[in-house]
């Protein structure tokens, strides 16, 4: 993730609470297993640190 400031807008805003907090400066993870791709996160993110890429 680029340009993370670790606002926790992505993990607030979650509903399939897919995103773990890592720890200070550690940023994130984000579970596949439970992300559904609505994009919210992304949508919330206000440094642009997130991206939605078509899964493989």
């Amino acid at each position: 993730m680029r340009n993370l400031i670790e606002c926790d807008n992505c993990y607030g805003v979650c509903p399939d609470n897919a995103i773990t907090k890592l720890g200070p400066g550690k940023g994130f993870a984000i579970d596949l297993d439970y992300c559904k791709g609505c994009g919210l996160c992304v949508a919330e993110c206000p440094s642009g640190a997130m991206e939605m890429v078509p899964e493989e």
